[in-house]
């Protein structure tokens, strides 16, 4: 429990530290910083019901896009400047470090076992802000259109 704890903060902290170095506005680093926050409690939740990397990772960023969506429009601000510092919590490092590891090494099965889950994790991570910022764009333009086609 203490562990999670201590990881949360740390993505937390995390998200501040990218916030602070995009040069991010002062009054959306709270905003950010529980964004931070809430991506690795996703992360931890789902990975403690399916253990799979990317299953989780997955569903933590079309959760968090989700979000960043919503937070973005309420505040009037790009919502890549909201969603970028949110996600670097669940960019996988550990498993990028293992593969340049191994192949350094020359340990050619450890290298094709992480390389392939890097590339599954990066994939599962943009294929959720795709998904999402798809949603989002079909929504809009719907409401643009039956806005237009309402009779007065």
């Amino acid at each position: 429990m203490i562990e999670s704890l201590i990881q949360i903060l740390m993505a937390l902290i995390g998200s501040v530290g990218f916030a602070i170095l995009f040069n991010i506005k002062k009054d959306k680093i709270s905003i950010i910083a529980f964004g931070g926050a809430m991506s690795w409690i996703c992360y931890l939740f789902f990975y403690s019901y399916n253990a799979n990397k990317v299953i989780s990772l997955f569903i933590s960023t079309f959760i968090l896009s989700i979000f960043a969506e919503i937070i973005s429009r309420k505040i009037k601000t790009p919502v890549i400047i909201i969603l970028i510092p949110i996600l670097v919590p669940l960019i996988p490092g550990g498993d990028l470090y293992y593969t340049m590891y191994n192949l350094v090494t020359d340990n050619m099965d450890n290298f094709i076992y992480f390389f392939n889950l890097v590339i599954k994790e990066a994939a599962a991570i943009s294929f959720g802000i795709i998904l999402v910022t798809s949603i989002m764009q079909i929504i809009t333009k719907l409401k643009k259109y039956y806005i237009r086609k309402r009779p007065y």
